[in-house]
């Protein structure tokens, strides 16, 4: 599997196609993703990276498009959402540090659940602004 396509600056559309064709593997998707969420210089920027659950999702999905049962074109996609909605195990708290002492999430938020049943991978949560 190529090593050397660059995932970034391409539409979610365009990277789903890339992971399907066989021509990147999901989980290298979020492999580098998650490097290139560490290598960045502004910290601010995520509230919360997810690993732990990115390269779990990551590998469903890369076993799911080997064995021909992708969940549709955004399947292995990373996303980031912003910490406005609830994820599953995590603090929500909308940017403000006065919320980071409130329980975490019991379950992913409507629109989180959605995109993880299309396949996307959550990578974490970003910042209000």
């Amino acid at each position: 599997m190529p090593n050397d396509i660059d995932i970034f600056g391409r539409s979610a559309l365009q990277l789903g196609a890339l992971i399907q064709s066989g021509l990147i593997d999901a989980e290298h998707v979020a492999e580098m993703t998650l490097a290139a969420i560490d290598a960045a210089q502004d910290r601010s920027i995520f509230t919360r990276v997810t690993a732990g659950r990115a390269l779990t999702e990551a590998r469903e999905a890369a076993r799911r498009v080997r064995t021909g049962h992708p969940r549709g074109p955004l399947d292995g996609v990373p996303i980031a959402y912003k910490d406005l909605f609830d994820l599953d195990g995590v603090v929500t708290t909308a940017g403000s540090t006065v919320l980071a002492g409130e329980p975490p999430a019991s379950a992913d938020a409507a629109i989180v659940h959605a995109l993880k049943s299309a396949g996307m991978v959550t990578v974490g949560r970003v910042n209000m602004t």
